[in-house]
């Protein structure tokens, strides 16, 4: 397996153990508590969707690679929930950036004297750095049916000229 795709094996695995971890503890948080207003079941059922879609994602694109890299055909259903996941992903990233830019908004906007916001300032910059992976990771994501495609097909002619000769 060439280097970038253990690369991106491993930050799948980077994005999906955190995720998968915070998605259990939310379930456990869910089961503890009462969400009283629709806008705290508005905010939490969104943070579990898209820890949900990171999770799923990272274990598809990891079980792609185990199974399919480098020159298997793809199955259509595979492809399909591949398409998903990947439209699914980028609609979470986007919403990501958009928690980020309004955290940093926030944050910046009242550092006020007396106040200490070290600990907030450090858990958005792992939130922005989680979502650079994530950027990676979809880049990558998007490429790789079709460079699986390509291998299958190069090797299947490489066979078939084989058998010719």
């Amino acid at each position: 397996m060439p280097t970038r795709w253990k690369i991106f094996l491993g930050l799948n695995f980077v994005l999906s153990i955190p995720a998968f971890i915070c998605f259990i503890l939310m379930i456990i948080q869910l089961l503890n508590t009462r969400l009283t207003t629709t806008g705290d079941f508005l905010i939490f059922f969104l943070v579990f969707f898209g820890l949900a879609v990171i999770t799923l994602n990272g274990f598809l694109n990891i079980f792609m690679l185990q199974q399919y890299f480098p020159d298997k055909s793809i199955p259509a259903n595979v492809k399909s929930i591949a398409t998903l996941s990947l439209i699914l992903n980028i609609i979470t990233c986007i919403g990501f950036l958009i928690l980020i830019l309004y955290a940093a908004s926030w944050m910046f906007r009242y550092d006020a004297p007396g106040r200490d916001f070290s600990s907030g300032k450090r858990s958005l910059a792992i939130i922005s750095l989680a979502w650079i992976i994530q950027l990676v990771v979809l880049t990558m994501q998007s490429r790789l049916p079709a460079l699986i495609n390509r291998n299958n097909k190069k090797s299947i002619s490489n066979l078939i000229d084989s058998i010719g000769q």
